[in-house]
């Protein structure tokens, strides 16, 4: 993952450098998946938990034709998870505080920025495709209970075409 410290020549110190960064770089590292695994995992697994609980519950909405609320739901999550990476950075930056001065101190805080904010951008992206995921097992289901509610109400399915 940290591979801008590269060995400058065949001096034994240079050697004995290159191997301290790399061993610096393998910590950082370390404590960034570390951080992201123990507090975005999590998340993760919240974010997809309510998107469910949401379609659930839009089965059964007598108010409202399943898909539309469903597809609000999903607007919701989906507009929730773009703004993730951003609040990601932003925390982890903060509670990764020092290292993140141990690589400006080194000279990497660049790639540092680098390498969490393509994990931030990772972590949405995976979790858009598994709310995709999610919707789409919910569909046949979401479909049924859209034609019962609208055989059920046809003159409020007028406001809602499909």
């Amino acid at each position: 993952m940290f591979r801008w410290l590269r060995p400058k020549g065949n001096r034994p110190e240079d050697s004995e450098a290159y191997k301290a960064g790399e061993a610096v770089g393998h910590d950082i590292a370390s404590v960034i998946l570390n951080y992201k695994q123990q507090r975005w995992n999590p998340v993760h697994d919240r974010y997809l938990g309510i998107l469910r609980d949401n379609l659930r519950n839009a089965i059964s909405d007598p108010g409202t034709p399943p898909i539309t609320l469903a597809s609000a739901h999903y607007a919701i999550f989906k507009e929730n998870v773009e703004n993730l990476p951003a609040e990601m950075y932003n925390e982890m930056k903060e509670s990764l505080g020092q290292v993140f001065d141990l690589a400006a101190r080194l000279g990497t805080l660049d790639e540092l920025h680098g390498v969490v904010q393509n994990m931030c951008n990772e972590f949405s992206a995976s979790l858009l495709v598994d709310g995709q995921k999610t919707v789409t097992e919910y569909a046949t289901v979401l479909a049924d209970a859209d034609d019962a509610w609208r055989a059920a109400h046809p003159v409020e399915a007028i406001r809602f075409p499909t």
